[in-house]
Parts: C-alpha cells; structure tokens; sequence
C-alpha cells in the first residue's frame, strides 16, 4: 500500500513484534519477557508473512523450508519469493500450493501434528 502523493510504502512496525509488544501488554508484563513464539499470517493464496523464523533451511522457486524455534516450516508452490528477511520475521509470496509443519516425508507418512 502506497501513502498517496508520495509513491513510498508506509512505515509501519512488523506484524510479529507488535504481536509480542500487545501479548505483554495484556498480561501486565515487559515484552522481553514474553516468549516469542512462530507466527504465520496467511493472506489468501498468495502471501504468508511469519514472525520467529530462525533460519531459512532450503529456498527455490517451488519450495521454501523454514526453521521456526526448532520447528520446520515447509511451503510449497510455484513462483515462490522470500522478501524483507529481518529479525526472524519475513514474507514468502507468490503462488502457495500448501504449507505446513514438517518435512515432505512426514507429510507423506501421516506424522503431521
């Protein structure tokens, strides 16, 4: 979203931080003391936004592995892109097929949770 006239994208504060500062907020708590925890915002079929990653494990254009706090994040699709990658939080756009937790052959062994 572009702020009119000016051709420049909004400032705005990253999804997984405000998420962990409102969390903090609520329990009457300081916000480096709540946990932070995987977050995965899924806008349609085309954008998921997630906040904890730890590391990027495989990127292509029909596959993306993330690491999340000792988790894996697999989506899988066509023309698939990883953009603004900062502190842990990132966006994976593009034409998402399916995502979930796991690894191919857990997928295709049932063991998902």
């Amino acid at each position: 979203m572009r702020e009119k006239g000016t051709g420049e994208r909004p400032v705005k504060m990253r999804t997984g931080k405000r998420l962990y500062q409102t969390a903090a907020e609520w329990m009457g708590a300081e916000a480096d003391m709540i946990a932070p925890i995987p977050v995965f915002i899924f806008r349609g079929r085309r954008e998921i936004e997630a906040a904890g990653c730890d590391g990027i494990l495989e990127y292509g254009p029909e596959k993306i592995v993330l690491s999340a706090m000792g988790e894996i994040f697999t989506v899988k699709g066509r023309g698939l892109t990883l953009e603004d990658f900062s502190d842990g939080d990132l966006f994976v756009r593009g034409e998402i097929g399916t995502a979930f937790f796991g690894t191919e052959e857990e997928e295709a062994d049932g063991e998902r949770a």
